[in-house]
């Protein structure tokens, strides 16, 4: 089974898989999680310090002591870290956007094939851990690190579904969908 992708994806499903990729480790070991959009968690991180931060000045205005300060001075350094990160992942979202061109992916006998115009990947199912559907992306979770994370819209659910049930490999796919009702 071939499809040959032409459109790009939604900011939501670069944002979705960029989680997954983040987080792969977790995924590999529990398929069987919610999804988020990687922005929004990291915002809400950023939020989470900056109240933090907050409190710790409050406690330094009615304590006085010099620890507060050393930890309020940590809470803006990982703040400064967090918005950094924040305005380095929109960028790579917007790249990823704007990357127009034919993408190809190609389910077989062999595994699973993606080309695009600037690389190209081959993962062997005996190298795949899972196969998961998500609310925004179906991403191809590989056994190892070194094998490429493959994330296709979900829009194609029904053709992957068909092509595992053709190559008898439908014990990879694990469907999270339910998570996002």
């Amino acid at each position: 089974m071939k499809l040959e992708i032409t459109e790009t994806g939604n900011k939501e499903y670069y944002d979705e898989f960029l989680y997954i990729a983040n987080i792969y480790q977790k995924f590999k070991k529990n398929p069987r999680r919610k999804a988020h959009e990687f922005t929004k968690v990291l915002l809400l991180w950023t939020i989470i310090t900056i109240v933090y931060t907050l409190l710790l000045t409050c406690a330094y205005l009615k304590t006085n002591d010099a620890l507060y300060i050393f930890l309020i001075g940590m809470t803006c350094f990982a703040i400064f870290f967090e918005i950094m990160y924040l305005i380095i992942l929109n960028k790579k979202i917007k790249i990823f956007m704007n990357n127009k061109g034919k993408k190809i992916v190609e389910l077989g006998k062999e595994g699973v094939n993606y080309t695009d115009a600037d690389k190209s990947f081959n993962v062997k199912w005996e190298d795949i851990s899972y196969i998961i559907i998500n609310k925004q992306t179906i991403c191809v979770i590989p056994k190892t690190v070194l094998s490429a994370l493959i994330s296709i819209n979900i829009k194609y659910k029904k053709e992957i579904s068909e092509a595992l049930k053709k190559y008898d490999k439908e014990a990879l796919l694990i469907d999270n969908s339910n998570f996002y009702k």
